[in-house]
């Protein structure tokens, strides 16, 4: 891969090139800066240094305006995907580049492992990948409460996971040969976002009913987020992926309002009941949070003694290890004990939520953002 640097032409010189090699212009800058999606294992390595050069990145930024200033003759040489608007943005920062839809696809328990289980785009999908549409909005800059409008590292990451072994989330596997499956859950997702991970939980009960012919009856899913932005675009995700659902009240996928800052955690269905599976992917990013979303999973994580001989209820918690936000990362383990920790408790004591197991990730080329080194995933759970 070669850098902006070298591959763009000058632009008093654009009249030299036809069509096909401005676009295929467009196309190189798309893979460096605009690749449609974040947070996955596909990008080429070589690119990452042209990501986070900010010569690159400035002279790129120079290119594109002068590109668009040259007005409309070349609007018809490019499609949606590779708008030089967009391109723009995406050089400038990701919550300025606009809308950006994206087509995700997870390789299930039944591909063959290749390295990487996320997919771009692709021609002719088999029934061992999962394919989910999203749309990230742009940011507004001055409401940096919406920052669920666009996708990030953490959850791909994780979803990847899932995607991979579903049983070992409470989540049924789609393999045709499977002997062992979930006998259903209700999941529950904190700070969903663009909903990633509640869309391939959706997905994956649809899948595997339609196998079985029982298809949604036994799980619940709830996508819950707080900023009202965040929750429209949530919902058209939801629609997006569900079409089939002619009413909200029939999606699969049930979208609710859920503030960790409010002083009491909803009592009203569907938090009327304890989950059996809590997702959060980087829904820690200020000290504060981890005590809030604690206060949550203690309410709504559901307890041993609640459905005696049940499989344990998990809090599943990824996040990335930023260098500038280590505080945030070691409030985890400040809020939440170890389990080995944990001295035996006598009988009737109350059960404590601690962490059970944890996964470190080493961060792949074109995961997230530059500056996240590490993804941390968090197993917590009542002992």
């Amino acid at each position: 891969m070669e850098a902006p640097t070298s591959f763009l032409p000058p632009l008093k010189r654009l009249g030299d090139y036809n069509g096909p090699q401005i676009h295929n212009i467009l196309t190189r800058l798309v893979t460096i800066y605009l690749p449609k999606v974040r947070g996955t294992t596909l990008i080429d390595e070589d690119t990452e240094p042209f990501q986070s050069d900010d010569f690159e990145r400035s002279f790129a930024i120079r290119w594109l305006t002068g590109f668009i200033a040259r007005g409309e003759e070349w609007t018809e040489l490019y499609t949606d995907e590779e708008d030089p608007g967009a391109l723009l943005g995406a050089c400038a920062g990701t919550s300025a580049s606009g809308a950006i839809s994206r087509e995700l696809k997870f390789a299930t328990s039944s591909a063959p492992f290749t390295g990487g289980s996320t997919h771009l785009d692709g021609p002719n999908p088999d029934s061992s990948t999962i394919t989910i549409l999203l749309q990230d909005e742009s940011i507004s800059a001055g409401d940096h409460t919406a920052v669920g409008l666009q996708t990030w590292g953490s959850a791909c990451i994780l979803a990847e996971r899932i995607a991979r072994d579903p049983l070992a989330f409470g989540l049924p596997d789609t393999s045709p040969d499977s002997s062992s499956r979930s006998k259903g859950a209700r999941v529950l997702e904190l700070g969903a976002g663009t909903g990633l991970l509640s869309l391939l939980a959706g997905k994956l009960v649809e899948c595997a009913g339609a196998m079985t012919g029982n298809v949604d009856s036994k799980y619940t899913i709830v996508a819950t987020d707080y900023h009202p932005a965040v929750l429209a675009n949530l919902r058209a995700n939801v629609q997006g992926n569900f079409p089939d659902s002619s009413a909200e009240s029939d999606s699969l996928i049930d979208v609710q309002t859920l503030d960790c800052q409010a002083s009491k955690t909803p009592v009203d269905p569907p938090f009327d009941q304890p989950f059996d599976v809590i997702f959060g992917a980087d829904v820690v990013y200020e000290l504060s949070h981890i005590t809030l979303v604690r206060g949550v999973v203690e309410r709504l994580l559901r307890k041993p003694s609640y459905k005696l001989g049940a499989r344990p209820a998990y809090f599943h918690l990824i996040m990335p290890l930023r260098p500038t936000h280590a505080d945030e990362a070691n409030s985890v383990d400040m809020a939440f004990p170890r389990a080995e920790d944990i001295v035996s408790k006598g009988v009737g004591e109350d059960e404590v939520l601690a962490i059970v197991k944890t996964e470190t990730y080493a961060r792949s080329a074109g995961v997230g953002r530059a500056d996240e080194v590490q993804y941390v995933h968090y197993c917590i759970g009542w002992v």
